[in-house]
């Protein structure tokens, strides 16, 4: 099972690499209209990621015998 969240962690983390890359790029190169909405995605994209970072790494809960 680590080595599902490791992997899944590394493509989150190269995904949130980009989101750094395009918030700088957009930063320099976007009229600010276009910066402000391109700088709402990446923002959302860099939420999800982290939320997604959480939820992979959170210890499973214990389980009930009714669950089964």
């Amino acid at each position: 099972m680590n080595r599902v969240r490791i992997v899944i962690t590394m493509f989150v983390l190269a995904l949130l690499t980009i989101v750094i890359l395009g918030w700088v790029w957009t930063t320099g190169h976007q009229p600010p209209p276009a910066r402000t909405a391109s700088h709402a995605v990446l923002a959302a994209a860099a939420c999800a990621g982290v939320f997604a970072l959480v939820k992979i790494w959170r210890p499973d809960p214990p389980r009930s015998g009714s669950d089964r």
